[in-house]
């Protein structure tokens, strides 16, 4: 069974955020022991902002590392560990990301984080798994204080 970094690398819908995983140079990360768990946007999710917006976030390297680990949490939180948390009652946990960030996962109807949707779960790798998502997760720092005037047009909660 090949790494989780391995595994991203391995499928063609995640190509641009493996490159935003270069560029924030979190490989080294990722090859370790884990377990992680990683909501992995799709390349449809970047593809949501413009061009322009895109080549601003490749540029401002501190936003994107804070976007990128937030897409990224410390242990294994399989489609069933997170059907058997909601079933406990938890309609709402929060997950940290591997910058210490609270990521909100919403519970009720399907996997929510954010704005984006959970839409393929479980692909396993030795150190940890992914779960593929529609949009990307925006840091609660990001949300909070705006930072970044080309997040405003980019729909969050």
């Amino acid at each position: 069974m090949n790494s989780i970094l391995d595994t991203l690398f391995n499928i063609r819908e995640f190509q641009m955020f493996c490159t935003a995983i270069k560029i924030v140079r979190l490989t080294s990360t990722l090859h370790s022991n884990g377990p992680f768990t990683i909501f992995a946007p799709t390349d449809r999710a970047f593809t949501q902002l413009s061009s322009v917006k895109l080549q601003q976030l490749t540029a401002d390297i501190p936003l994107l590392t804070k976007i990128v680990a937030n897409h990224i949490v410390a242990g294994d939180f399989t489609y069933h560990n997170l059907l058997q948390i909601c079933k406990l009652g938890k309609r709402e946990i929060v997950l940290t990301s591997i910058d210490k960030s609270p990521v909100y996962v919403d519970l009720a109807d399907g996997i929510r984080i954010g704005d984006s949707t959970v839409i393929a779960t479980d692909i396993l790798a030795e150190n940890g798994i992914v779960h593929s998502i529609d949009r990307l997760i925006l840091p609660q720092v990001v949300r909070q204080q705006n930072t970044s005037k080309w997040m405003s047009e980019y729909s969050v909660r």
